[in-house]
């Protein structure tokens, strides 16, 4: 058996026993679940950069929705941030890099 200790979607399970493989999970109290969710978003991070897949873009996006709410942010708060953020500091369009800074 494999250690694994991750968060999985819900289906996961059917899913296994669908295929006869056996595993064993629990349900994580509150106290665990930012602790989980933060591996989850490292997780689909570094698949989406290996992939850089459509799949990928669509898994971090879902995860990142959970840890806004597990948060209590609202998508519209979160939403309204984003646009207020390029509005002051500009967007990506430019492709600008900084590459170096004195202080």
């Amino acid at each position: 058996m494999k250690e694994v200790d991750k968060l999985i979607r819900d289906n996961i399970p059917e899913i296994l026993d669908k295929k006869w493989i056996p595993y064993e999970i629990w349900y994580t109290n509150n106290e665990n679940k930012k602790e989980y969710i933060k591996r989850k978003i490292q997780e689909e991070i570094n698949e989406l950069l290996e992939s850089e897949s459509i799949e990928e873009v669509a898994d971090t996006l879902e995860i990142l929705r959970k840890f806004c709410e597990i948060m209590w942010y609202s998508q519209d708060e979160v939403e309204k941030i984003r646009q207020q953020k390029n509005k002051e500091r500009g967007w990506f369009k430019k492709w600008i890099i900084l590459k170096k800074l004195w202080e």
